[in-house]
């Protein structure tokens, strides 16, 4: 009897607490607030993380721009002069000896990545852009020239993604970047002005030129040299892509929405300053259609836009930055100009000699 008393005390089972046996698991009601709560912590941080990840895009594409400006200015003291928009063959200034068709990020080459860059790719200045002994240059991916905001980041123009390009066939990589040639008659109508001769109309890196600080009268700090246009050759509006054209659309309609020049060594990925409609992202003296008709509207073309600025990538600046874009001024600076500056003070940075009065902020 002893030792079954013994061993019932040895084995006997583990009394519980009071205070542990009042406990219980999560009710259906606590569950659901504690979800609450972290959702209403995940609303709040998400846009801060996704707005830091954007600053930082932002930042970078900043520093690319200041490349492209230290560049700049290395042809420049290189070779006395600046390098031009685009060199367009005959009568063209680059090379000096037999002139061929190149863009100017093309001719920044041997001033990138300390010289490293002309080297590797081997590109050939003594023929064309897309020539064939070129094309496996032009089809690498620089990131210098690429805006990781873009929607379609560093990119090759490939018929799987731009079908109806014409460079579609081989693959270029595409620029993010773009110099202006000067601004059109149409924009100062727009804006209700007598559009002056066109050699006060001329940006500071015209086709084919030679510019020399002197050429730049409203000083180098003051005049744009390049700027994004970004995700090109697929026109967007607003932040998203326009809409396929009608198939029946006929000139000057006739425009698809992936056919802009965008590789960064093409010489005609260049552009003038139009001026777009802000409710259709449509550039002043073009049009675009959707319908199914395609005709040409009653209004005709596109006029009286005063849009400079992030309403369209079509062959304006653009960018997919909140509120503006980068840019890179004649003195190899580079700053962030807001989208809503005027129609006028932009005509007035990209002008080399418009003798206006007007500093970029």
């Amino acid at each position: 009897m002893a030792a079954t008393r013994r061993f019932r005390r040895l084995f006997r089972p583990a009394t519980v607490p009071a205070s542990f046996a009042s406990r219980r698991g999560f009710s259906l009601i606590e569950l659901l607030v504690v979800v609450a709560i972290v959702g209403v912590l995940v609303g709040l941080l998400l846009p801060a993380i996704q707005s830091a990840r954007e600053s930082a895009r932002r930042t970078q594409c900043l520093n690319n721009a200041r490349q492209i400006g230290i560049a700049m200015l290395g042809f420049e003291t290189a070779n006395g002069f600046y390098a031009p928009s685009n060199s367009t063959g005959a009568g063209a200034m680059w090379p000096p000896n037999n002139p061929k068709e190149h863009g100017m990020f093309a001719l920044l080459l041997p001033y990138l990545d300390n010289g490293s860059l002309l080297t590797t790719l081997g590109y050939d200045y003594e023929q064309n852009w897309n020539a064939a002994a070129n094309r496996p240059a032009a089809q690498t991916i620089i990131s210098t020239f690429a805006c990781s905001s873009t929607p379609d980041g560093p990119r090759r123009i490939t018929a799987a993604r731009y079908p109806t390009n014409d460079d579609k066939s081989w693959g270029p990589a595409c620029n993010d970047y773009s110099t202006i040639v000067g601004v059109e008659s149409v924009l100062y109508t727009a804006v209700g002005q007598t559009a002056p001769a066109s050699r006060q109309r001329l940006g500071m890196l015209p086709t084919n030129s030679r510019t020399v600080a002197a050429h730049v009268r409203d000083g180098l700090s003051n005049t744009l040299a390049v700027i994004e246009c970004g995700n090109r050759p697929l026109r967007f509006f607003n932040g998203h892509p326009m809409a396929v054209r009608s198939s029946a659309a006929t000139s000057p309609c006739d425009k698809h929405n992936d056919s802009m020049a965008a590789a960064w060594a093409d010489n005609g990925a260049t552009f003038p300053l139009n001026g777009a409609d802000p409710s259709t992202g449509v550039q002043n003296s073009f049009c675009y259609h959707t319908d199914a008709t395609g005709r040409v509207p009653a209004s005709g073309v596109t006029s009286g836009g005063q849009c400079v600025m992030n309403c369209t990538n079509w062959d304006e600046p653009y960018s997919f930055h909140p509120g503006g874009v980068n840019a890179v001024f004649g003195d190899g600076s580079s700053r962030f100009l807001a989208d809503d500056l005027s129609p006028l003070t932009m005509i007035a940075i990209v002008t080399r000699s418009g003798g206006e009065i007007a500093s970029p902020p």
